[in-house]
C-alpha cells in the first residue's frame, strides 16, 4: 500500500508542472486585463502533492516513533534490560518519573534521564545447568 501511494504521489509530481504551463480557460495571448504567468489554484496544485507526501514520510512516522518511545518509557519496571543511547546495557534498579537509575555490573550504578534509554528488553531468564 505504502509503496502504491509513494508512486502515485511521484506520479502526480512529474505531471503537475507539465498542468501548469497549460493555458487555463479563458486566458488569451495578452489581452487586457488578463495576468500573465501562474495562477494561485495552479501553485496550490503543484504544492499540495508535496506537502501530503511530505507529511506522509517525514511527519507521520516521527510521531508514531515518538508515541512508542513515551509508551516505552511508561512500561519501564524494575529489572528491565535496558540499551541506552550511549550503548551501554544495563538492568533498571530504580524508576522515577524524569531519571532512572541503571546497573552496569555489580555494584555498578548510574542514573540516566528516561530520554537516554534506546530499548528495553525483557529480562533474560537464567537457566540452570545440569
Amino acid at each position: 500500500m505504502k509503496k502504491k501511494l509513494a508512486f502515485l504521489a511521484a506520479l502526480s509530481l512529474l505531471f503537475l508542472p507539465a498542468l501548469a504551463c497549460v493555458p487555463q480557460q479563458g486566458q488569451g495571448e495578452g489581452g487586457e486585463g488578463q495576468s500573465q504567468g501562474f495562477d494561485w489554484v495552479t501553485m496550490l496544485l503543484m504544492f499540495a502533492p508535496i506537502a501530503v507526501v511530505f507529511y506522509l514520510f517525514i511527519i507521520r512516522p516521527q510521531k508514531k516513533q515518538r508515541n512508542e518511545q513515551k509508551e516505552m518509557i511508561a512500561n519501564l519496571k524494575k529489572g528491565d534490560e535496558i540499551l541506552t543511547i550511549g550503548g551501554m546495557f544495563g538492568r533498571v534498579v530504580e524508576v522515577r518519573s524524569d531519571r532512572v537509575t541503571v546497573e552496569l555490573s555489580d555494584k555498578v550504578r548510574v542514573r540516566v534521564t528516561t530520554d537516554a534509554i534506546a530499548k528495553v528488553f525483557e529480562p533474560e531468564e537464567e537457566e540452570d545447568g545440569e
